[in-house]
């Protein structure tokens, strides 16, 4: 799952569990977005941060993360009927 924050900002884990403990901290990466597959994570991490949605392209197999460049991608898509 994929999740949506403050690019490169770096979160700390207090409650990190005694038999198999969580990280102490991780960083999202620069386009604000931290995956992980960790249940237990997920569940903390659903409780401060959003779910990152994949807004995919009506026309072609084109998929972001970010409506904005969904929309100047469908702009591409507008210029080029209109060339032909």
């Amino acid at each position: 799952m994929i999740f949506q924050g403050t690019p490169n900002m770096k979160v700390s884990i207090t409650k990190r569990g005694k038999i198999r403990p969580l990280p102490k901290y991780f960083r999202f990466d620069k386009n604000g977005h931290y995956e992980t597959n960790d249940p237990r994570m997920i569940k903390k991490m659903e409780k401060r941060f959003e779910k990152a949605y994949e807004y995919p392209c009506k026309h072609c197999d084109f998929k972001t993360y970010h409506k904005t460049e969904l929309m100047r991608h469908y702009k591409t898509h507008k210029e080029n009927e209109n060339e032909q």
